[in-house]
């Protein structure tokens, strides 16, 4: 792949998917095999560390990636969209801090980060096959929730909603 010279902007968004990146208005082709992790997708871009460092929005919707790995390299990151992935631990989200909106619907994760992840405001999670929803009452932050259809813990997903609400978690 040829250097393209990018003008990444400050609020710089980073759009991975099966068939395209792209970072504000420039494309990269890219295709995604099977079993690859985020760093290898990110690894075929032409982007500078800086210029990987200052993106804010991650979407990653239908790309069949196993891992996170290289999600760290994001600091600036306020948005993750991981929906029909085949990622099963987002334990590498739990270190970002200006992360605010994640959306995981359709993806195979079985459990959340230990301890929440700090300043998360808005968790989606449709058809997510959570081992436990108990792990969503250590997200201090978090103001609005959406789950549905969790048909091996459908008792415990309504009893953890139920104290969310309370805490006037929407």
């Amino acid at each position: 792949m040829n250097s393209i010279p990018l003008n990444i902007k400050e609020n710089a968004r980073l759009f991975v998917g099966k068939y395209s990146m792209r970072t504000d208005s420039y494309d990269f082709q890219y295709e995604a095999v099977e079993s690859s992790t985020l760093r290898q997708c990110m690894a075929s871009m032409a982007l500078s560390k800086e210029q990987f460092a200052s993106i804010t929005r991650l979407d990653i919707a239908g790309l069949e990636i196993i891992s996170l790995d290289g999600i760290q390299d994001l600091p600036e990151l306020e948005y993750a969209y991981i929906q029909h992935t085949n990622i099963s631990s987002i334990d590498e989200l739990a270190n970002l801090h200006k992360l605010r909106i994640i959306s995981l619907s359709y993806s195979p994760v079985h459990y959340l980060p230990r301890g929440g992840i700090d300043g998360l405001e808005h968790l989606s999670i449709d058809w997510v096959p959570l081992d436990s929803y108990a792990q969503l009452s250590e997200f201090k932050d978090l103001k609005r929730l959406r789950f549905s259809y969790n048909q091996r813990n459908e008792k415990n997903a309504s009893s953890v909603a139920e104290e969310l609400m309370l805490r006037g978690v929407d």
